[in-house]
């Protein structure tokens, strides 16, 4: 592996993909400066937030970070990771199974930061393979928690300009809850677009289409106009 590593062109390295277990390990096979053009990292499982400080070391040039997860994903703990980004992030893309639930504490995802995030412009949430189920763990029953979490977690990142989201038909109405989105335009001020992408069509579903017609409306009154969107995969 050290082998392989050193005889790769490092000017061609620009994307990397690695078990996070396997994160330090790999680093020490190589020298410091052979991943210094990579800026596209894409890490599965992180549990061990203290890896993100290695980052300013490894990879100077670091425009986007993916994280994937096999199973569920717990927006309370990734708020570590945004105490340790580094200011050249832009681009956040997040791969999981299941959202757990705030549980609308909001004051705890925000005392885990030391500060806003201020850097990330273009936030990505896959949840397709979730299940279709209305799986409903929320301590306070609401019916649109995985939005109520999404859109908290959102607001941490108030320079955000893109939300892209993308889920399966079971779970579309869940989040479209209107007041819900609107929250975010005195907080995200530089926001410009909303897409949320579904895993099936929807074009004969006149309801939901009345729906995303209303977010849509309701995002455009006033100085700020967010184009709110809903596509087919």
């Amino acid at each position: 592996m050290k082998t392989m590593i050193e005889n790769i062109d490092r000017e061609q390295i620009v994307s990397l993909r690695l078990k996070a277990a396997y994160f330090k390990s790999t680093m020490e096979l190589s020298s410091s400066t052979i991943f210094n053009n990579i800026k596209i990292l894409t890490l599965l499982n992180l549990q061990h937030f203290g890896q993100i400080n290695d980052f300013n070391r490894f990879f100077p040039n670091l425009t986007c970070l993916s994280l994937r997860y096999e199973n569920e994903m717990d927006f309370h703990t990734l708020c570590r990771i945004f105490n340790h980004f580094q200011n050249s992030i832009k681009r956040l893309k997040i791969h999981c199974g299941y959202i757990l639930c705030s549980h609308r504490r909001t004051d705890l995802i925000f005392k885990k930061l030391n500060q806003l995030n201020r850097t990330i412009e273009y936030l990505r949430v896959d949840v397709a393979h979730m299940s279709m189920s209305l799986r409903n763990d929320c301590s306070q029953y609401y019916n649109t928690c995985l939005l109520k979490t999404t859109i908290d977690f959102i607001k941490i990142m108030p320079n955000i300009q893109y939300v892209h989201l993308i889920i399966n038909e079971g779970n579309v109405e869940r989040l479209l809850d209107v007041n819900e989105w609107k929250s975010l335009v005195p907080v995200c001020r530089q926001l410009k677009k909303v897409i949320l992408q579904v895993t099936k069509s929807m074009s004969q579903d006149t309801k939901l289409a009345e729906k995303v017609l209303k977010i849509q409306n309701e995002l455009c009154n006033g100085e700020q106009t967010i184009k709110f969107e809903m596509k087919s995969k």
